[in-house]
């Protein structure tokens, strides 16, 4: 019997993703623990953003979604009329459009010739990187922008154009000395007036952006996305195994680890730190497997196979054996199914998952193949 999760048939309701076991064809189904204490975003099937309530987990283009905490520190993200941004030979005019979210909340600014801008203010740690994001699409034939973080230094600023459809434009800024910092909506270097739509403003501490944080008048915080489960010692292979997990990487900032265990003494499982995939195999709390397995690995999917049994591990990665190790003892007693585990025991995979398949049997070379080829 394999325990299956994902795999196009994603089901979750508060505090559970629906997992499912197949034998002889028939299901069982079997609930993963899920936790995120605040609601969150998601872009649902009609391709409009929605709020997702606390602890439901978020399926988006089939696959679960797994963020870290973030806070948008712009107070008014869809309010551009509110005093807090500043209008520099610019107008704003509120509720013209409908917004990606289905509603008609999305303002229209159009600039002068006179390098126009509007900007909010918020404050910057020194040497912290921050992401920037904004929802735009063009109002009429001038489509030309700028995102700037006016006063922040190494970073620079960066011109977009936008199109007739809605598109979340993002870039990366640091934070400079004395803290002070303006996000700036501005003209583009030619400084060309711009007539656009805009919606979701969104500043992040962080070195990529993650789903959108609606705010009114305060900062917002999404908070984490994890799961780990016990009581699987029946679907896990004890013996003999596969652990496959096909999953989106995203940009890694900590450590990331998916895998199977009983404790930190007894583990295997994958994770990425400083962008390299290791394998890692503990039993009894002696280390027999922690191996790069793809160095400096790139965004993109990946297919992940762990084959596991006495003295006879192997690892493929998307229809290829990548590494074997043939000296390597099993844990003992595994029973939990963690999307936030690493050798050191803490860590949170924040990646979005497609599938995840815990086999109890060992399967062949060619199977593996089969099922890790994208």
């Amino acid at each position: 019997m394999s325990l299956k999760i994902g795999d196009g048939n994603w089901a979750g309701k508060e505090s559970k993703i629906m997992g499912y076991q197949e034998e002889f064809g028939k299901f069982y189904p079997q609930e993963i623990d899920f936790t995120r204490a605040s609601t969150a975003t998601k872009v649902n099937a009609d391709g409009l953003i929605e709020e997702v309530a606390s602890n439901i987990p978020r399926i988006e283009d089939g696959a679960l979604l797994l963020e870290p905490q973030r806070t948008n520190i712009v107070t008014y993200s869809e309010d551009f009329s509110d005093a807090s941004w500043t209008k520099a030979n610019a107008t704003v005019t509120p509720n013209d459009t409908v917004s990606p979210d289905g509603t008609t909340n999305a303002s229209r600014v159009t600039t002068n010739a006179v390098d126009g801008y509007i900007t909010t203010p918020f404050i910057a740690t020194t040497g912290i990187t921050y992401a920037v994001s904004l929802y735009v699409k063009s109002a009429g034939s001038n489509n030309n922008f700028r995102l700037r973080g006016y006063g922040a230094s190494a970073l620079p600023s960066q011109d977009f154009s936008a199109t007739s459809e809605w598109q979340r434009f993002d870039y990366l800024m640091e934070g400079t000395t004395g803290g002070g910092i303006a996000y700036r909506i501005e003209q583009n270097s030619a400084k060309d007036p711009y007539d656009l739509y805009i919606w979701g403003a969104m500043v992040e501490q962080g070195s990529y952006a993650t789903s959108y944080i609606p705010t009114s008048g305060a900062a917002a915080t999404r908070l984490l996305e994890t799961s780990s489960t016990s009581g699987l010692s029946s679907v896990i292979g004890q013996s003999e195994g596969v652990l496959y997990v096909d999953f989106e990487k995203g940009a890694e900032e900590s450590t990331d680890g998916i895998g199977i265990a009983l404790d930190t003494a007894n583990r295997i499982l994958f994770y990425i730190n400083s962008n390299n995939l290791y394998a890692f195999l503990s039993s009894g709390g002696v280390g027999y497997i922690n191996e790069i397995v793809y160095a400096n690995i790139p965004l993109g999917q990946y297919k992940l196979a762990f084959r596991y049994k006495l003295n006879d591990c192997e690892v493929f990665i998307n229809g290829v054996s990548v590494f074997a190790e043939t000296t390597a003892i099993m844990p003992t007693s595994m029973d939990i199914l963690m999307f936030n585990s690493t050798p050191s025991g803490s860590g949170h995979f924040h990646h979005n998952v497609n599938n995840v398949i815990l086999f109890d049997t060992y399967l062949t070379d060619q199977e593996l193949t089969d099922l890790t080829t994208l």
